[in-house]
């Protein structure tokens, strides 16, 4: 070959390299880009299978933690988005998908002190491998829980399968959704559940998780498609109150949440839109019974609140535990007095430790057997959310809260040592052609309503006053405009009431303040929502 011809193909062979390196840079970023998205999918669901045989027993399947996992009340919720680098304004950062995934290594390598979280990594005692802590750390912060919850129904399928139908009538129906069991200790809210209908076919159902009944589009707003970890607020409050922890559609007459309480009648709002709370309901139905004591491992006897429908021989749940009746008794002793003597008549009796007692327990004084119907209720309601620092907060009004003795906000004891100030209003006097008076303290505040007609063209609107039990603390002259009242619940700025004769129209409130001794006789603080 000649020396033209030699570089001639060497000339080829140089621009055809070029070509194949140039086209190796142009696809090696998306082939690298690949390859580490189905790296962090494996470890994703590597993970999946280690956080199913080890911590789903207090975090539950999906990682919902707290009540809606189902399990240890006190888990977090690892489907917070935060944990996912995403912040309370739901921007992700690269900056916090990185502490995120830090802070959740080290939580699972270390534990968390005072807690019952311990420590998984070899290194600290625990049984989990450098790599599986990494795989775990991968699923969380990536927030693959389908994975999490197929791995759970795959071990569930083999843990539940001695459980057996116990239908009354020997089969379960097409459009039945209650099933009984012979054996539902394994069972948890929110759980997949396979049942063999012959060797081949199989169906597939899901244990219906703690809910929510929700009246949808409430106060005019319209009802709408909300996402899974979307915040719930209740009115007036900048924190959010809980997480919605499954995607809900616009006709869904329910909400599965996570974290919060909340009770009938509360109003919600997600988004744009306002929902009234209507009931609640779950997958596991209960007997309605609860433990009054923390018991360890070895007690075989503790109280309930009541034995009613329970009987010997009776085979109850008490979380994961399944436990067999051998003795019931109405004689045990919680260690609790009363406060005060009670006549055959009294239906409010006064306990030297009132915490004790919830709704619907059912108590033995010497030989009468009562049930509680619900705490005495001082008629005022938090004026703010509190956390467990604050040792002063706004409160609807003071009248009737002693100081004396123990109030109670939720499971927290506290006493007031001081009203810092009273709860007042202030209104346009002499309203609606009415004349301003003077007016006594104890004068009681009526809310005008109206009422509803039926609709005729001519009907003149007509008026009418409710009970909204608040009073004037003290004498007001005629020509007052601020005074104090005996609490601020059921008064709203720019709505009318009426003082004897006059009509009046709030302009502005002023709820009371009060500061209190925190968790006293025995009970810890805790943060309480406005309510």
């Amino acid at each position: 070959m000649n020396t033209g011809k030699q570089i001639y193909a060497m000339v080829v062979v140089l621009f055809l390299l070029l070509i194949a390196i140039g086209g190796y840079a142009l696809f090696d970023p998306s082939r690298s880009e690949e390859a580490k998205e189905n790296q962090i999918a494996k470890s994703a669901e590597r993970g999946a299978n280690t956080f199913a045989l080890n911590c789903r027993l207090c975090h539950g399947d999906r990682g919902q933690g707290g009540p809606e996992g189902g399990r240890l009340p006190a888990a977090a919720d690892l489907t917070n988005p935060r944990f996912r680098g995403i912040d309370d304004t739901g921007v992700f950062t690269p900056v916090a998908f990185k502490e995120a995934f830090e802070l959740v290594t080290n939580t699972i390598t270390c534990g968390r002190v005072g807690t019952p979280m311990p420590a998984w990594a070899e290194s600290q005692g625990g049984t989990l491998s450098d790599e599986q802590v990494r795989q775990l750390a991968v699923l969380i912060t990536e927030g693959d829980w389908e994975a999490a919850q197929e791995h759970a129904d795959e071990l569930d399928a083999v843990a539940t399968g001695h459980a057996a139908i116990m239908m009354a009538d020997g089969s379960f129906g097409p459009d039945e959704t209650e099933l009984f069991v012979d054996n539902a200790g394994a069972f948890t809210r929110g759980q997949y559940v396979r049942i063999a209908i012959d060797e081949e076919t199989e169906e597939r159902l899901r244990i219906l998780p703690d809910q929510l009944l929700v009246e949808r589009g409430a106060g005019g707003t319209d009802a709408a498609d909300h996402d899974s970890g979307t915040e719930i607020f209740l009115p007036g409050e900048e924190e959010p109150a809980a997480r919605l922890s499954e995607d809900t559609e616009a006709e869904d007459a329910f909400l599965v949440v996570s974290g919060g309480q909340f009770a009938i009648g509360d109003t919600l709002l997600l988004e744009d839109e306002e929902l009234a709370v209507t009931g609640f309901t779950s997958g596991l139905p209960t007997t309605g019974r609860t433990l009054v004591e923390d018991i360890g491992r070895t007690p075989d006897r503790f109280m309930i609140s009541d034995s009613t429908g329970i009987e010997l021989g009776l085979v109850i749940r008490l979380n994961s535990e399944l436990l067999r009746v051998t003795t019931i008794s109405d004689d045990g002793d919680p260690g609790i007095q009363l406060d005060a003597g009670v006549g055959a008549a009294d239906d409010a009796v006064s306990f030297d430790t009132p915490l004790f007692f919830r709704e619907e327990y059912v108590v033995r004084i010497e030989s009468e057997l009562m049930r509680v119907i619900e705490p005495v209720s001082l008629g005022q309601v938090l004026g703010e959310t509190i956390g467990r620092a604050e040792t002063s907060f706004e409160v609807s009004g003071t009248d009737g809260i002693p100081f004396d003795r123990p109030i109670r906000i939720g499971d927290e004891l506290l006493r007031v040592t001081e009203i810092i100030t009273p709860a007042e209003v202030t209104v346009v006097r002499g309203v609606d052609d009415t004349n301003a008076t003077s007016h006594s303290g104890g004068t009681a505040i009526l809310r005008q309503v109206v009422i509803e007609s039926d609709g005729a063209e001519d009907e003149e609107t007509e008026l009418d006053y409710e009970e909204i039990n608040q009073t004037v603390s003290a004498a007001i002259g005629a020509d007052e405009e601020t005074f104090e009242v005996s609490g601020t619940a059921g008064i709203a700025i720019d709505d009318i009431y009426r003082f004897d004769d006059e009509l009046v129209r709030v302009a502005a409130i002023t709820p009371a303040r009060v500061r209190v001794e925190r968790g006293v006789d025995g009970t810890g603080r805790a943060a309480h929502a406005r309510r």
